[in-house]
């Protein structure tokens, strides 16, 4: 699960508490910075008002290379009351995982002192607890990860058009659709049984994704190389990075409630790297046939599939 923080702008007024603590936050680390208000930046930036201007300028700079870090949940801010007071009132009212705010005030509801945060401090403590196999508790780990991407790459090499993967993707795409506008939406997948069962199993399932007006979701199968890469993970994966799910994602109808299963954020060298994998180019993989589903039904594609995803930086 991605957790959302609020950050209080007055931790930030020197350039050795920005530096920590804003590489303490960002998709591989589960923790987001809420954009609360939505100019935090800017009012990071006032809060910097009376240091010295070499430090402020660094922290100007800083400030450009963080919107990966940033989560924006559309909170109500009121002008006419001061950070804390807006952030434990947005607290009460749906509450981020903690308030990072400077010693005075990290006594407050859900207030955290920032210069006592570290790894065994509760509620800043890095890890994902394993969630239940259920469609919406899955959808939920990874809910702030799809409301803030354009570019969702779901892969599971054992997919089928079964109910058990269907309830998982049909919530995953509800929260995909709340976010930023869908640019690239793909399945990756083993290549499994043939394409007439394959079609016929799609054109059951298509109809109950729900896919947002104008959104294409394109299926490909892969076939592993001899000697080369493993098929085998089960991710999300987007251009802001990646989650693990260990056992699939499929949920587990005949066990509900009972079975569970492991779910971390992908640190940033092995997000990129199978990021960069599983692509309709890749060249880890065999591609044996894609198939397009949107609102009006299912298409096989033949020849190259031109795509424009993105490649973050190292």
């Amino acid at each position: 699960m991605f957790h959302e923080y609020a950050l209080d702008p007055s931790t930030l007024r020197s350039w050795a508490d920005f530096r920590y603590l804003i590489d303490q936050f960002g998709m591989s680390q589960g923790r987001l910075i809420s954009k609360f208000p939505s100019k935090w930046k800017k009012a990071v930036y006032e809060a910097c008002s009376g240091i010295a201007p070499v430090e402020r300028t660094r922290i100007e700079e800083g400030l450009r290379r963080i919107d990966l870090k940033l989560y924006a949940s559309g909170r109500e801010y009121d002008a006419d009351l001061d950070w804390i007071q807006n952030a434990v009132l947005s607290h009460i009212n749906s509450p981020f995982r903690a308030i990072i705010t400077v010693p005075e005030n990290a006594n407050v509801h859900g207030g955290l002192d920032h210069s006592a945060l570290s790894d065994d401090t509760e509620k800043w403590k890095p890890g994902i607890p394993p969630v239940q196999r259920d469609a919406d508790e899955m959808a939920g780990a990874a809910q702030k990860l799809l409301r803030s991407s354009s570019e969702i790459v779901f892969v599971d090499q054992h997919f089928s058009c079964a109910a058990r993967h269907g309830r998982p993707l049909t919530a995953f795409l509800r929260y995909a659709a709340q976010g930023a506008a869908i640019e690239r939406l793909e399945y990756h997948l083993g290549c499994g049984p043939s394409p007439e069962w394959f079609e016929a199993g799609l054109r059951k399932q298509a109809r109950f994704l729900h896919l947002p007006d104008k959104t294409e979701l394109v299926f490909y199968r892969w076939r592993e190389k001899p000697g080369g890469e493993e098929f085998h993970g089960r991710y999300i994966l987007t251009e802001l990075g990646g989650i693990r799910f260990d056992v699939g994602l499929d949920d587990s109808e005949d066990n509900p409630g009972i079975q569970t299963t492991d779910v971390a954020a992908l640190d940033h060298a092995t997000y990129l790297m199978r990021w960069i994998q599983h692509r309709p180019d890749s060249k880890a993989f065999d591609l044996v046939d894609a198939w397009r589903v949107n609102n009006h039904g299912v298409e096989r594609l033949s020849g190259f599939l031109g795509m424009n995803s993105s490649v973050p930086e190292l």
